[in-house]
């Protein structure tokens, strides 16, 4: 993208010399000869754009060189390469949407661009789950460079955000086959392959592919990533939290400073412990059931989480105080992030802490349709979340489970997707006005409901966590907690899993769940108008 080196004659003069310098190592000398250019020509983008490469090389003068770029985008509004080079900026500074506008300003300048564009451009797009049009230009970039295996991994990866694994699969395939031997692929090639296979549920596949690669390779945070997932989803999690453990620390960056010592499972008995949430709020949920176990041990136990789970983590038995995140902690002992925890009580599949409930419900309210079987449902999670598109539905999809006879639904969606229910006009729909878990009214809300039926998303984990009935809609490539093939979990007893048949199939999963909730209305005993829901055995 940068103008060092074309059209140099239509440049300044002295461009060349300050190019010269430049491409000799001297980066201080060709900076001041760029900055003494602006004096007489303050109109040359050429000279801000290329000080803005250079400034833009370091942390210390990242922003320095962003403002040169941006002087350089003001004084070449019409040429592609100063809003290219700006864009290249703001991706390293990792202003994602503000690269993406950039790039495009260039796109509409120069249609024609070239393979290095389109890379980072389809990348910046995939940052931001633009999905289509990343997919879209990488397609462009491999166009322009046949040969460029790097496009065929990054349209895998995409592919296999969009839930198409099996074009994923074609594309590393493809690239492969273009390789004399498998193992001169490069790494990314070869772990966007292993990759596919996992989302594939061919876990033991990818395991053969990658301990076949160098011991120097093994610690790559890519490549732990993908042995990580294929771990726990295959229910080896002895090996799985070792893993998975140096995947959290990078996907969430430096670590919060907490109060006392990191704790490493020492003694505690009569210590202070902050426990504190490093994930999503299905994670803390679902991990919040290690609480009463670090109190057994003798601690203080004090929780700092998300907001909106205050409330209901104050039920927990064995939590003695409960603070949000950013609210000042008090001193304490120790400190230990809540997914470290499995690993330190040396958690397997045959010994998840599965004492249901540890978030109590309150007694519910007689119930006046004492016939209806109530349903609960949850269609959307965080649309930020990297899986979302492969897990959340639209209310129109679960438009079967709406008019079954002796089934009454009600919304327990938050966030932009409840507005479905105006959208669609849908009357037998009942909205439950929940626009948080902050005051604790899901849990009282949750009191009156015979059955959750949601995609994976927090509801799901607080249901269970509740002992509500759950029944959990899963594509075919699962987060690794709900493992393969199986249709219950360890992790909450009165959860059901309704996976996918087919990669995109979600017909047939709201067919198969709504063929037992009608016939579990059906096989419904008529109940007293004062009698209190029960929990049904077969959910």
């Amino acid at each position: 993208m940068s103008p060092m080196a074309n059209d140099i004659a239509s440049f300044p003069s002295g461009f060349a010399a300050a190019v010269a310098l430049s491409e000799a190592g001297d980066l201080a000398g060709a900076n001041a000869a760029y900055r003494g250019l602006l004096i007489d020509t303050p109109d040359a983008w050429p000279c801000y754009s290329n000080l803005g490469l250079h400034l833009r090389k370091t942390r210390e003068t990242l922003a320095a060189g962003l403002r040169a770029l941006r002087c350089g985008v003001v004084a070449g509004a019409t040429d592609a390469r100063a809003h290219t080079m700006y864009g290249d900026g703001l991706r390293q500074a990792g202003n994602f949407p503000a690269a993406a506008c950039a790039y495009g300003r260039g796109l509409a300048r120069d249609a024609h661009q070239n393979a290095g564009f389109f890379k980072a451009y389809g990348s910046v797009l995939f940052e931001m789950r633009c999905l289509e049009a990343a997919l879209s230009a990488f397609a462009r970039g491999q166009e322009l460079a046949p040969d460029g295996r790097e496009f065929l991994a990054h349209r895998a990866h995409v592919l296999n955000a969009l839930g198409r694994f099996d074009e994923a699969l074609a594309c590393c395939e493809t690239a492969m086959a273009a390789l004399k031997e498998p193992a001169d692929a490069p790494l990314y090639l070869r772990n966007a392959h292993a990759t596919v296979l996992i989302c594939l549920g061919r876990c033991a596949d990818a395991d053969k592919l990658i301990a076949a690669w160098p011991a120097e390779e093994q610690d790559d945070i890519n490549v732990l990533t993908v042995k990580a997932r294929s771990a726990m989803l295959q229910g080896q999690l002895g090996d799985g939290w070792k893993l998975i453990a140096p995947v959290w620390r990078h996907r969430l960056g430096a670590r919060k400073q907490m109060p006392g010592a990191i704790w490493r499972g020492e003694d505690v008995t009569g210590k202070s412990i902050i426990l504190f949430c490093g994930q999503g709020m299905g994670d803390s949920v679902q991990f919040i059931r290690y609480a009463p176990m670090v109190a057994a041990r003798g601690a203080r136990v004090i929780v700092s989480c998300q907001p909106a789970l205050k409330t209901i983590f104050k039920q927990i038995a064995g939590v003695d105080a409960v603070y949000g995140e950013n609210e000042p902690l008090p001193a304490a002992d120790f400190n230990c992030a809540l997914p470290d925890l499995p690993a330190i009580f040396g958690t397997t599949l045959a010994t998840i802490p599965a004492d249901m409930p540890y978030l109590p419900l309150p007694t519910p309210s007689p119930r006046a349709d004492n016939n209806s079987l109530r349903v609960a449902l949850t269609w959307a999670g965080n649309p930020a979340h990297q899986n979302d598109r492969a897990r959340s539905l639209s209310l129109k999809q679960l438009a079967p489970l709406l008019s079954l006879p002796g089934v009454r639904c009600y919304c327990f969606q938050v966030g932009e997707p409840q507005r479905e229910v105006a959208q669609l006009n849908l009357t037998e729909l009942l909205s439950v006005a929940r626009t948080s878990f902050a005051d604790g009214r899901i849990l009282k809300a949750l009191a009156q409901i015979d059955v959750v039926v949601t995609v994976d998303t927090s509801i799901a984990h607080i249901a269970g966590a509740a002992g509500v009935p759950v029944w959990l809609l899963l594509g075919t490539s699962p987060d690794w907690r709900w493992l393969l093939d199986r249709e219950d979990t360890p992790w909450y007893p009165s959860m059901r899993l309704f996976r996918q048949p087919a990669d995109g199939d979600w017909a047939g999963v709201i067919d198969r769940v709504a063929g037992e909730l009608r016939q579990w209305a059906a096989e419904r005993p008529v109940q007293s108008p004062s009698a209190a829901p029960k929990r049904a055995a077969k959910a």
